[in-house]
């Protein structure tokens, strides 16, 4: 055995209580060593060098480096001490212990070094939300899906329904137009919707709120929320808005307040300002990015904390499922265990996503974010089915290496995109590959977590970066059944079986092909990807495929099959 490959660490991810019964220990080890098996000792602390368990952990994945064993243990005690045995092919063992690997191990003794898991507490389980794992998500940015109000002041809008978008463009959207769509949204397939922000706001994305407590009237009011959110709800939809908590808008008043008194403002302390009085023009305050227009706001002081406390509670109160959290990874680590604590307390079946472009390992321990948005994913998805970089076995590892990053019952709670208000479409990335984008929607379906499409992903609408990813939805097209439409549709409704909703993951490559597989007892369900050249043939008619013949899959194209 290759003994610096071999590690464990006592904490998440490596150790974890999937609830109060049960823990799950992970231990890796070099890919391909000779690895005879691996056992974990455990049991309760204080009688551990007298009487414990063993089980046996089970190879779960590999990277591109290590493989990884894993196993659930189930727990008679929530006082936990273990200890690892890994056997090789010879029959010599070596135990694993916080002094590391050794040759031997004196049970009698192991109150020195063991690893433990002083107590698993109910509130160190990370909780799913009921409706969580059948949950497909269809994002909405509200500006451009469709007017519903035409006897609102319509003197903001200064684009034809359909024209191309520039930065500053209003077409009319609101939220009579997702009202009156909603049995469209769900014969799209989709049972729950992300509205990007609805608060006043001076622009058309509305990242710069003006006044969180008022719904901007060119999206309508609070009623029309409410209506919204109950009509949903009837319909077994779910809700969730967009909280924007890192920054505001320049204009807003408690900012221009500063802006007029300087240090003199009761709201000086709300904002991270560098001069006495914040310009515009000198722009002496922190901003999100570099817009003047965004001033951040300053979370570790206590009253600007409160009030987006009482900001998302309020709309949870409203009957709202969540939040999108915007910018999430700029906000501090205290910040966000407040606001889970608070929120967990009075809504324990609301969920909480983060905006992270990057991996968040920090933020999904189970006292922050539920979840983020997987843009690891969506990177891996481009370079392997669009870009074409990466070989399915590179594709499978890099999956992998996803997957193992964070909690159990975290995965569960990503949320899945393949394209958003920020990117590009991919559609388009894919210069109108068709089968390209249904691929792309394959893997984040039959990946954990739940699946979001962008709205007009199941026409397809086309779109280049920011401001073209945000064209009108071309409601023209929508009454038409396409093919892809079908395929959308199809591909969602898995979500609402098992083993898709909570079955274990495992990506692999086989004969060249991407092989992600879930299963759930004796349920499986595999989906095979060919981005190879050559035709590759299928045994069996596939449950759902966008191949051009029923047993081959050519380049670019995909199948799942049951059992």
């Amino acid at each position: 055995m290759v003994k610096e490959a071999i590690y464990h660490i006592p904490d998440y991810p490596y150790v974890d209580p999937i609830d109060t019964s049960s823990l799950y220990f992970r231990l890796r080890a070099k890919k391909g060593d000779e690895i005879k098996r691996i056992a974990v000792h455990y049991g309760n602390k204080y009688l551990f060098s007298k009487s414990r368990h063993v089980i046996d952990l089970s190879f779960e994945r590999s990277d591109g480096l290590f493989s990884y064993y894993s196993a659930i243990a189930p727990l008679d005690d929530r006082r936990i001490a273990y200890v690892f045995e890994l056997v090789d092919r010879k029959g010599d063992s070596l135990f694993l212990t916080e002094r590391g690997l050794t040759e031997s191990y004196r049970f009698e003794d192991s109150y020195k070094d063991y690893f433990q898991f002083p107590y698993v507490h109910e509130s160190d389980c990370v909780h799913v939300p009921s409706w969580v794992e059948g949950a497909r998500f269809y994002q909405i940015f509200p500006d451009r899906f469709k007017m519903g109000n035409r006897d609102k002041d319509l003197t903001y809008v200064n684009m034809a329904w359909g024209a191309s978008p520039e930065r500053d463009s209003h077409a009319g959207g609101d939220l009579r137009g997702i009202i009156d769509s909603l049995d469209y949204i769900k014969e799209v397939g989709a049972n729950a919707i992300y509205l990007t922000p609805i608060f006043l706001s001076g622009t058309n994305h509305k990242y710069d709120t003006l006044d969180y407590m008022k719904i901007d009237p060119q999206f309508g009011s609070e009623d029309d929320l409410r209506e919204l959110i109950d009509k949903a709800h009837r319909k077994g939809m779910r809700i969730i808005l967009d909280g924007v908590y890192n920054h505001m808008s320049f204009f807003s008043d408690k900012f221009q307040d500063v802006v007029e008194n300087g240090y003199g403002s009761p709201y000086a302390k709300w904002f991270c300002l560098k001069g006495e009085k914040p310009s515009f023009l000198k722009r002496n305050y922190e901003t999100f990015s570099s817009a003047a227009y965004m001033p951040k706001i300053n979370v570790d002081n206590a009253e600007a904390e409160h009030y987006l406390q009482d900001v998302a509670l309020h709309y949870l109160e409203l009957g709202i499922d969540g939040w999108r959290l915007d910018v999430g990874d700029e906000i501090s680590h205290r910040f966000w265990r407040r606001l889970h604590d608070i929120v967990k307390e009075r809504f324990p079946e609301a969920i909480l996503i983060g905006e992270n472009w990057h991996v968040g390992p920090s933020f999904l321990r189970g006292d922050e974010f539920d979840g983020m948005m997987n843009y690891p994913l969506y990177y891996a998805m481009v370079d392997f089915i669009v870009a074409k970089c990466l070989s399915a076995k590179e594709m499978a590892d890099r999956l992998n290496d996803i997957y193992l990053l964070y909690r159990k019952n975290v995965t569960k709670m990503m949320l899945n995109l393949i394209d958003s208000h920020d990117t590009a479409r991919f559609i388009t990335l894919a210069k109108g590959n068709v089968k390209a984008l249904e691929t792309a929607m394959a893997i984040i379906v039959f990946y954990p977590g739940m699946p979001c499409i962008y709205y007009g992903d199941e026409i397809p609408l086309e779109g280049e970066m920011d401001p073209d990813c945000r064209r009108c939805f071309p409601w023209e097209k929508a009454s038409s059944i396409s093919q892809h439409s079908k395929t959308v549709r199809s591909l969602l409704d898995l979500k609402s079986r098992e083993p898709f909703r909570s079955g274990e993951f495992h990506a692999t490559e086989k004969d060249g092909l991407l092989r992600l597989e879930r299963r759930l007892g004796s349920e499986e369900a595999a989906l095979e990807i060919n981005m190879g050249k050559s035709p590759l043939s299928l045994d069996g008619k596939p449950l759902i495929s966008n191949a051009s013949k029923i047993d081959v899959l050519s380049e670019g194209e995909f199948a799942i099959r049951l059992g």
